[in-house]
């Protein structure tokens, strides 16, 4: 049985400063169909997002993820035909606080949840930029993005294997977990932005594998 590994890099000019933070970030694994994590938010100008790592081999999606009372948004999936799914969902201006974030998935199935809150957002547009890519058998994807100076881009992402990226000085490791040793790995890794341009990232692995990342553009709060 193939292992799995949620990943991202992005191969960007070194930043000079983060406008947008990371406030904390929680990390749990195991088989579910109801979630529940505690997740503490703190700091001014914040958002909140929940990745979801998945083994789509059943049909496994998430049905719905929640922040206390609050409802999140699905923003983006990224999948691999049925090797691997993996979505983000996000909050704005999550509660200040400690309280349960609790994620929804039918059928039962193996997953990896990262919840991170970030701080200095903007609150009126705070994902300016989002993005997928996907390949079989690859080391290396290519995506095209939209930079913004004194913004950062967040990326996750879901592969076959046990492969894993590389940061590049100046990116931020936001969580790493592992999932049975080899059978899943959860990587996030935020990049600051010194300039505005549409560029293209090469999103690279250290061997081939089946994968895909989602990238958010966070603009950062004047």
């Amino acid at each position: 049985m193939k292992s799995l590994l949620a990943l991202f890099l992005l191969v960007l000019s070194v930043p000079m400063s983060a406008w947008v933070t990371v406030d904390s970030t929680t990390t749990t694994k195991g088989a579910f169909t109801t979630a529940t994590i505690p997740h503490t938010v703190a700091g001014n100008n914040k958002i909140l997002s929940v990745s979801v790592s998945v083994v789509p081999k059943d049909g496994q999606e998430v049905l719905s993820v929640k922040f206390g009372s609050s409802n999140l948004t699905r923003k983006i999936v990224g999948q691999v035909s049925a090797s691997a799914r993996q979505e983000i969902w996000i909050l704005k201006n999550p509660p200040t606080g400690t309280d349960d974030v609790e994620v929804y998935l039918l059928p039962l199935g193996k997953a990896i949840i990262s919840i991170t809150s970030f701080a200095g957002v903007d609150q009126t547009e705070p994902i300016y930029f989002s993005t997928s890519g996907m390949g079989a058998d690859v080391q290396q994807l290519s995506v095209k993005v939209d930079t913004l100076a004194g913004s950062s881009l967040i990326g996750y992402g879901i592969a076959v294997g046990d492969a894993k990226a590389a940061t590049v000085m100046g990116q931020t490791q936001v969580w790493d977990a592992l999932y049975n040793n080899d059978d899943f790995r959860s990587e996030g890794i935020l990049s600051p932005m010194t300039y505005t341009a549409k560029i293209t990232v090469r999103n690279t692995l250290n061997k081939a594998s089946d994968w895909a990342v989602c990238i958010l553009g966070l603009k950062a709060a004047e």
